[in-house]
């Protein structure tokens, strides 16, 4: 429950996939080692360190309700079920961090250093910083997402390229931008939600979306995700045809929306599954247009969300 494997997995699994498959569009050999180790460590940074603070400070802020009632709260919901306590939380922060270190150590041996010190570190503060104060990105309005989740998906797409190539092509640098355009659009998405919380948290959690508005909010995205479309269309005419697929996410996305009741909690379930599946589809369906062998990695990602209806929810709440 605590590691998340649904915002794990279409953030990391699909991030990693990405770039992965972009190096392989761009010649180069995948490097499956290289592959494993990139995967295996983003997620690792989102499902306990960036999501362990994240629950310890917006528990103690009161943005996740103390009712297990409450559906509308995010996070894991292992605090509110008294699963877990915050010690338990900085204890899995610690040893989350000794197996961390055992992997960057790894990945600077077999890959090299500098995807550590460029990549992967700034990815970590990243994630770490979303919630920790003092800074608590996500306290304040456009910080969280272009500071948190812009940063950390152009980092992990540029880091997952670099990690098969050993350099920086301009397609990649393209496609990480627009990815992280995408992703201001789901983390917005699933902020719609939590506006009631923030607003009554201590400190409050001053979200775009409750410094904008709902509607405001909205007008903003489509922003982001119209300039998202726009840059596909030119990747896609310009390097890959196979990037016609972001440029699909993103209106796909962008219905989402549009089409969402945003004070009406069912619509927004709705509309968040389909913005979920139609991401973790996009991601995968890229990397098997550039090597079929790579749908191999649906059986990890239907063992996820297995595991997320098995044992990452508590039955009858989400």
């Amino acid at each position: 429950m605590l590691f998340r494997i649904l915002p794990v997995m279409v953030w990391s699994f699909t991030g990693t996939l990405t770039g992965t498959a972009l190096a392989i569009f761009e010649g180069h050999e995948i490097k499956w080692l290289a592959f494993l180790l990139v995967l295996t460590i983003s997620a690792l940074i989102q499902g306990y360190p960036t999501h362990i603070v994240n629950e310890i400070f917006d528990w103690k802020s009161g943005a996740e309700s103390y009712d297990l009632r409450v559906q509308k709260s995010g996070g894991s919901k292992v605090l509110q079920a008294r699963l877990l306590s915050v010690a338990d939380l900085w204890k899995a922060f610690i040893i989350s961090h000794v197996a961390l270190l055992v992997l960057l150590l790894a990945c600077a041996k077999l890959i090299n250093a500098e995807i550590v010190l460029f990549f992967m570190l700034p990815g970590y503060l990243s994630g770490l910083l979303y919630s920790l104060p003092p800074f608590r990105f996500s306290y304040r309005p456009f910080l969280g997402e272009w500071l948190g989740g812009f940063a950390g998906m152009f980092l992990l797409v540029l880091g997952s390229f670099y990690a098969q190539s050993l350099s920086i092509a301009p397609v990649a640098g393209l496609t990480a931008f627009g990815i992280g355009l995408i992703y201001i659009g789901i983390m917005i998405f699933f902020h719609y939600v939590d506006i009631e919380h923030d607003c009554r948290a201590l400190p409050k959690k001053n979200t775009t979306v409750v410094f904008l508005g709902l509607a405001g909010s909205r007008r903003y995205v489509y922003g982001c995700l119209v300039a998202a479309a726009l840059i596909f269309l030119v990747a896609t005419v310009k390097f890959h045809f196979f990037l016609i697929a972001f440029f699909a996410l993103s209106l796909i996305i962008l219905y989402g929306h549009h089409s969402a009741n945003l004070k009406h909690s069912p619509s927004l379930i709705k509309k968040g599954k389909i913005i979920t599946y139609a991401t973790l589809v996009c991601g995968l369906g890229f990397a098997a247009a550039a090597k079929p062998i790579m749908l191999l990695m649906a059986f990890p990602l239907a063992f996820g969300f297995w595991s997320h209806k098995k044992f990452g929810k508590l039955t009858g709440l989400n």
